[in-house]
């Protein structure tokens, strides 16, 4: 589990459940945080190791899943996903929202399909991925106005697809 979604909670049972254990223990006030750092706590007590989520690690599943890994289309949305890491806007955005933008953007850029189903395996929805992807495309159309910039110009490297270079035009409803 990597991020809470809005109001879907992970299970409600389960935290139903924790809440009743609460109770139990008198701990009948136990709210939503209570229960995430009893969650956290029980983790760290069986040994896992709690770390947050980055956006590459959303982007690898959906790379995966687009069957684009280790090409120009991974490239391109991993070029695109650190330029968001040096802009303090994109930190508006939850990881997997920029993965998905990212994705969905290097993807059309290619020519190749964004299946629904992306967004749906790690609960993005289209309207989120859509704002954020027009923050990525303007970052893009600025790094490459600014040909002295450390990114840009790693990214258009041959052993890195020359991704910096692609022109990303804007899919339907991203500009």
């Amino acid at each position: 589990k990597y991020e809470e979604s809005g109001t879907q909670l992970p299970c409600l049972l389960l935290l139903d459940t924790a809440r009743h254990v609460a109770r139990g223990v008198g701990l009948a006030g136990c709210t939503r945080q209570d229960v995430f750092k009893m969650e956290a706590d029980i983790l760290s007590t069986v040994g896992f190791r709690l770390t947050a989520p980055s956006p590459l690690a959303f982007l690898h599943r959906l790379a995966h899943a687009a069957c684009v890994q280790g090409t120009r289309t991974e490239f391109l949305a991993q070029y695109l996903l650190e330029l968001a890491l040096a802009e303090a806007s994109t930190l508006a955005f939850r990881p997997s929202t920029l993965s998905a933008a990212a994705i969905h953007l290097a993807l059309h850029a290619t020519g190749q399909p964004w299946e629904a189903e992306y967004g749906q395996l790690i609960g993005v929805g289209h309207e989120a991925m859509m704002t954020c992807g027009r923050a990525l495309v303007a970052l893009h159309r600025r790094a490459r106005g600014n040909r002295d910039k450390f990114v840009w110009v790693k990214w258009l490297k041959e052993k890195r697809g020359a991704v910096s270079g692609i022109d990303i035009v804007s899919p339907g409803g991203i500009s």
